[in-house]
């Protein structure tokens, strides 16, 4: 009989939860549950930990000003009274706020770090990966080598800047810093099959 990895979770049978666990990467799973902090915020900034990027804010009080701050939409700059999930998947906030306290989705992906070679500027993730968040990027070899700050995805990144493709399959930088050469660059990268895809899938052999 075919059942769910959420089924035999929710059976408790001590024998199956060890294999149930492993196979649906149940601490990965947890993470995405909705996280709250209290972080500092610096020159509108509040960073957050690379395996718990941030994929939306739900609510957050700015804790300098006494206030709720509006959640604008992902890559986005945070204006006054509001608050943003940076492309790295931090958290931009009105420069006014100091501390915030945020609950959030955090980003479900694999962190990796890989050099990869450039060409025209571009790159693409090795083993046919994708990903829906970059957290840095450096050239290693090129034009102007060094880090580079990340812009929106999809975007023409200005100099000195990256992004992700539109398509998640690799990243873009200015025609002016890289050209051809090599870069590091840390992404989360996409699971093949999402969390809830695993819960819900039928697993035989339990």
């Amino acid at each position: 009989m075919a059942r769910s990895i959420r089924n035999i979770l929710d059976q408790g049978d001590l024998n199956k939860l060890g294999a149930a666990a492993q196979q649906q990467a149940l601490g990965s799973t947890l993470n995405l549950t909705p996280a709250s902090a209290v972080l500092t915020a610096v020159a509108g900034v509040a960073l957050l930990p690379d395996d718990a990027a941030a994929a939306q804010v739900l609510m957050a009080w700015d804790r300098t000003n006494g206030v709720y701050l509006t959640v604008a939409a992902p890559e986005t700059v945070a204006g006054a009274g509001q608050v943003s999930v940076s492309p790295t998947g931090d958290l931009r906030v009105d420069p006014a706020c100091l501390s915030v306290e945020v609950l959030y989705l955090a980003m479900e992906g694999t962190l990796v770090t890989e050099t990869l070679q450039v060409a025209a500027s571009a790159a693409t993730f090795l083993s046919s990966k994708v990903s829906r968040r970059i957290l840095s990027a450096s050239v290693v070899t090129g034009i102007i080598p060094g880090a580079k700050v990340v812009a929106a995805r999809g975007s023409a990144p200005a100099a000195t800047g990256v992004a992700l493709t539109d398509d998640g399959a690799g990243i873009v930088f200015n025609a002016a810093d890289v050209v051809a050469g090599s870069c590091t660059v840390t992404y989360l990268a996409s699971p093949t099959v999402f969390a809830n895809a695993r819960l819900n899938d039928a697993t035989r052999g339990y």
